[in-house]
């Protein structure tokens, strides 16, 4: 995978890592349920973009 296509995927999951925090962050509203549990869209998104910052830098050092 090259450089650009890595960064690009870094900048998207870090703003679904984003929205994901703020949607976990807003008040919740007694009796009214939320459809989509954030927790579970947070954890992969922390996953995967640590992982392409990691594979960023390996690509940026050349390793």
């Amino acid at each position: 995978m090259t450089l650009d296509i890595t960064l690009i995927l870094l900048a998207l999951a870090g703003a679904l890592l984003g929205f994901s925090i703020l949607q976990v962050r807003r008040p919740h509203e007694p009796g009214n349920p939320r459809l989509i549990d954030w927790h579970y869209v947070m954890f992969p998104a922390i996953v995967l973009t640590g992982l392409l910052a990691l594979h960023a830098v390996m690509l940026v050092l050349g390793r």
